[in-house]
């Protein structure tokens, strides 16, 4: 009666332990997911601000072209 219930105790035992390990690689996996993520949006702010340096730069020279073309 006790081996029985021994062995069903290992069992568990070896069932909880597995079960630590999905969760362990879940967790592992999601923060790796999260990490490309936080690489995608750093990525994308990069160019938004980009994008928004080039239009300032851009709205910055149009006096000056606008000036060159009507001295022509």
């Amino acid at each position: 009666m006790q081996s029985c219930s021994r062995q069903k105790d290992k069992q568990k035992n070896h069932q909880i332990e597995k079960l630590k390990l999905v969760i362990k690689e879940l967790f592992k996996e999601k923060d790796e997911e999260k990490r490309r993520l936080n690489g995608i949006i750093v990525g994308l702010f990069t160019v938004k601000e980009k994008d928004k340096l080039d239009k300032d730069v851009m709205f910055n020279r149009m006096p000056h072209v606008e000036a060159i073309t009507v001295r022509k």
